[in-house]
């Protein structure tokens, strides 16, 4: 019931991977993440190239999100994420 929810991260799909694209995504993510999530906040969004790059082995992508809950003791952990 939520036709937006998420990130859009297709249009992303076939595009080199560069500093503005790494920097879009990021955008993309923090975006979703503050009008989806409660009771959490990002503290840090990396994004960069992971493996072997070019016809042979793909392009894929490493994110990897620092990320705050909101109780009393505002714990902080990082969970992160290949995407090939």
């Amino acid at each position: 019931m939520l036709p937006n929810f998420g990130c859009n991260l297709r249009k992303y799909l076939f595009q080199p991977l560069s500093q503005s694209i790494f920097e879009s995504i990021k955008k993309e993510i923090q975006y979703s993440f503050e009008n989806y999530i409660v009771g959490a906040k990002i503290v840090k969004v990396s994004v960069f190239p992971f493996g072997p790059t070019g016809p042979a082995g793909g392009n894929s992508l490493k994110v990897i999100l620092s990320l705050g809950l909101n109780t009393n003791d505002l714990e902080i952990f990082d969970v992160e994420v290949n995407i090939s």
